[in-house]
């Protein structure tokens, strides 16, 4: 039998996220007024590791983002972004 449903399994952040990369992008957010802006700067951390960035990775930002106070910025790109070779 197999359950079929459209939530998507929430994603541990310190699984995903090494200490470094969070530190790092907390380091971006730091330097603007919208931690937002900090959004791409993040996803170039997150690609950096594997030469692009996964969905349980889009996830983890999303998640961090949220987690963290900066609202759900980055939960409502993902299933929106195309790859780009940053």
């Amino acid at each position: 039998m197999m359950i079929l449903t459209d939530k998507k399994p929430r994603v541990n952040v310190e699984a995903i996220l090494t200490t470094q990369e969070i530190h790092d992008i907390e380091h971006y957010i730091e330097h603007y007024p919208d931690p937002r802006a900090a959004s791409l700067d993040a996803l170039k951390i997150v690609q950096k590791r594997n030469g692009w960035v996964d969905d349980a990775g889009m996830e983890a930002l999303g998640n961090y983002y949220a987690k963290s106070g900066y609202g759900s910025y980055l939960k409502s790109l993902i299933g929106q972004v195309t790859p780009v070779l940053l």
